[in-house]
């Protein structure tokens, strides 16, 4: 016993000298847990009397543990067992698709059941940590790729919280979709959309100019609405809940109609944004919206500068 509880000793001392000074204090835990202090002290003695360096560190680390005692003796044996297996893998003292220690031999190092060493590795593994395979072991898993979100910003929404909204209806007609107006709506070739023009303003000046298709089948209303008091956004989405929506976010040159429509004029007037926006109803196409925006109006993200 004397033998194993030194090649624990060993162990902790060899990870102390790879550590940074926030990593010590898992150390401490280590030592605590393994009663380092206590009852393997005579054992301990015998293997660093000869080594003045290290009877000066642990001396160190006794000092320092001693505040933290009844924190530290409170701290779950499982999740001692994952602060060691987190720090193998974050140090990359264990690379990815490491081999990371059985079931039993953690139970025996630990000198828990292995159902706690069971439990504080697949926790690692629920994290995306480990990777866990029937028959073959746990491993160090490749770790996943954040991926960028950006909030889409509804001006015309921002625009009405503020009170100073208002809208001009261009105009509104059953047409016959284009061929690739009908291949994005999933329509028959023979169906009409509804098409709706509109300005939206925002203190009496023109924020965002939209032109949107909608699925006749799904709103047949629509034409008969004058959209004095809601948004046609908001109608469809009040008579058509959206399951799914399929965003576009594009730069783009106005056209001169676009331009006098949205009194773009000086320098920077041929800079616009166009969002696309295509709005499902379960396996069916609501709607599509292009909504040109002057540049200037919109940003993606927070303030930063």
């Amino acid at each position: 016993e004397a033998g194993s509880n030194c090649k624990i000793v060993k162990l902790y001392i060899q990870i102390f000298f790879k550590l940074d000074a926030d990593r010590k204090e898992n150390v401490r835990f280590y030592l605590l847990k393994t009663g380092f202090f206590d009852e393997f002290s005579v054992q301990i003695s015998l293997y660093i009397k000869n080594n003045m360096y290290i009877q000066i560190l642990l001396s160190i680390l006794y000092f320092e543990c001693n505040t933290m005692v009844k924190t530290a003796l409170k701290l779950p044996q499982y999740e001692l067992i994952k602060q060691y297996l987190r720090h193998q893998i974050e140090t990359g003292e264990w690379p990815i698709g490491y081999r990371t220690p059985s079931e039993p031999k953690l139970a025996e190092q630990f000198s828990v059941s292995r159902m706690t060493a069971r439990r504080a590795l697949q926790e690692l593994a629920d994290q995306g940590l480990l990777s866990r395979t029937a028959g073959s072991g746990t491993f160090v898993a490749k770790p996943n790729l954040q991926v960028a979100s950006i909030e889409i910003i509804d001006l015309v929404e921002r625009a009405r919280e503020t009170g100073y909204y208002s809208n001009r209806l261009l105009g509104i007609e059953a047409v016959a979709p284009s061929r690739q107006m009908t291949e994005l709506m999933l329509l028959d070739s023979k169906q009409p959309v509804y098409q709706l023009n509109m300005l939206h303003l925002e203190r009496n000046r023109p924020l965002v100019l939209q032109q949107l298709w909608v699925n006749t089948a799904l709103a047949p209303a629509l034409p008969k609405q004058t959209f004095k008091k809601v948004t046609p956004d908001a109608y469809l989405d009040w008579i058509a809940p959206s399951t799914r929506v399929d965003y576009q976010l594009m730069a783009v040159s106005p056209s001169p109609e676009q331009q006098h429509q949205l009194t773009l004029t000086g320098q920077g007037s041929s800079l616009c944004m166009q969002l696309n926006r295509r709005c499902w109803r379960h396996q069916q196409v609501l709607s599509i919206s292009a909504s040109v925006i002057p540049a200037a109006f919109y940003q993606l993200g927070h303030n930063l500068l």
